[in-house]
């Protein structure tokens, strides 16, 4: 049996839960990106319901672009774990927000982020996408987190069992090296997570090259 902790973000004790089998449901909910005129990268919507028309956004790089020095990483090296308000990261990346949600959400399981991309790209760079959890106050709190470096972006097809995930392999047959002149559609998978996003609340993601 797979254990795991459902959480709502809050000081209180985790629900711990037991399954067979992962992901946990079948029931999968899908959102759309999409950019309306007069948007600007930092305020792109994420609905449910499938976009009538085709948009893109345009995102100039910005590599002062941080989560700070109390992430998942510093902590696996003995360091704090302690993510602030990600509202000023947010606004150096391209943010997707839901509207205000009506009902609480139990999201569990690996989020899945599939982008398309097109531009003058070099070849190693690596894409950071963010899963958070955006309170009535404003404040962006992390939730989980996914990264893609571009040299490795190609899927691959394997004999075990993943879980139904993206496969990337870091190897060098694997290496892509030859831009991105043409638009090319990307799949992220995230860190797993077991959380409630209640009701009053927004689910975002956001894309930065940095971290």
């Amino acid at each position: 049996k797979l254990i795991y902790a459902l959480c709502d973000g809050t000081p209180s004790t985790p629900e711990w839960r037991f399954t067979d089998k992962w992901p946990v449901s079948e029931n999968m909910r899908k959102l759309y990106f999409s950019a309306k005129p007069g948007n600007t990268i930092n305020n792109g919507f994420m609905e449910e319901d499938i976009p009538s028309k085709v948009s893109s956004q345009v995102y100039r790089v910005d590599y002062e672009t941080t989560t700070g020095e109390s992430t998942r990483f510093d902590n696996g090296v003995g360091g704090k774990f302690n993510y602030s308000n990600l509202k000023d990261n947010d606004s150096r990346g391209i943010t997707f927000t839901t509207p205000v949600l009506e009902n609480n959400i139990i999201a569990v399981g690996h989020p899945i982020v599939r982008i398309c991309l097109q531009g003058k790209i070099t070849d190693d760079v690596s894409l950071f996408v963010y899963f958070e959890k955006v309170h009535q106050d404003g404040f962006s709190e992390y939730i989980t987190e996914g990264c893609l470096n571009l040299l490795f972006h190609k899927l691959v097809s394997n004999n075990w069992d993943c879980f139904g995930l993206p496969i990337h392999v870091s190897t060098e047959d694997q290496v892509h090296s030859n831009g991105f002149t043409s638009i090319k559609e990307l799949t992220i998978d995230l860190q797993p997570i077991a959380y409630i996003f209640e009701k009053g609340s927004r689910i975002r993601v956001t894309i930065t090259c940095a971290d």
